[in-house]
């Protein structure tokens, strides 16, 4: 997990397209295919990309969810929920996973600015479009005000995502909510 953590996006997809694409035939090389036009081959060209970009934040959130959910087993109101014979999925879901999910979502909304960053590189390197082109042409054009007007999206899109999850978090929560 660690190793998935360490390796820069733009050199795994790189190293993903040499093994899958290239030496085993497995996968396209990258493209992009509108979904509406073709579903299958959209989901087929998507498939690396997201790969590559959600590799990190699935180490982060497993090891993440594994200690949350391992601080809460222990807890008073778990106990107590066997102890009135409550099924054990029940309290799961009720008392252990409601409970642990409020660190891991934390961390998702924390994660979401290295997934954007991210994204930018996967984008240029898989050929997909999206604010990459725009961003590459306007940094090598010296363009100064796309760069910005990119930038300012990007973290109007963070700012978003990161409000979006308090919500979630006020919702998940009722501690939060009668604060």
């Amino acid at each position: 997990m660690a190793l998935l953590m360490a390796v820069p996006v733009f050199v795994l997809g790189t190293l993903l397209i040499l093994l899958l694409a290239q030496t085993l035939k497995l996968m396209p090389a990258g493209g992009f295919v509108p979904f509406w036009r073709d579903p299958g081959q959209h989901l087929l060209l998507l498939s690396l990309p997201a790969l590559v970009i959600g590799k990190g934040l699935v180490a982060i959130v497993f090891r993440m969810t594994r200690a949350s959910v391992l601080d809460i087993l222990p807890r008073d109101h778990v106990r107590t929920a066997r102890a009135k014979g409550l099924a054990e999925g029940r309290v799961l879901r009720a008392h252990v996973v409601r409970n642990a999910f409020g660190p891991v979502l934390t961390v998702l909304g924390l994660h979401m600015g290295a997934l954007l960053g991210g994204t930018v590189l996967v984008e240029y390197v898989f050929n997909w479009p999206g604010l990459s082109t725009p961003l590459i042409r306007a940094v090598e054009g010296r363009d100064y005000p796309m760069v910005v007007g990119i930038v300012l999206t990007v973290s109007g899109l963070f700012l978003l995502i990161n409000l979006v999850v308090d919500l979630l978090y006020a919702a998940l929560d009722p501690r939060i909510r009668a604060g």
